[in-house]
């Protein structure tokens, strides 16, 4: 499932999230991190992927989730959005 979630944005830092990879994400400061299941098989026979993605763009925070888009598809969608 891929999931998106909006709130009033707030200032992030590498504080915030020690462990997780620095992206660009349109010229804003990102945060990935992969799940810790990643390459393992689910319940349904899927494999799980994907991760958790946090910016800030526009005075909005931004988090994504999915288990089923890769890292690289989640960053597509991410710099996609406006």
């Amino acid at each position: 499932m891929d999931a998106i979630d909006l709130r009033k944005g707030f200032r992030l830092s590498d504080d915030d999230f020690p462990y997780r990879q620095k992206v660009n994400i349109s010229g804003n400061k990102g945060y990935f991190q992969e799940w810790e299941e990643s390459g393992e098989v689910d319940k349904n026979g899927d494999t799980i992927t994907g991760g958790l993605l946090n910016w800030v763009q526009d005075g909005t925070s931004v988090e994504m989730n999915s288990s089923r888009l890769s890292k690289e598809q989640t960053l597509e969608i991410a710099r996609s959005m406006k």
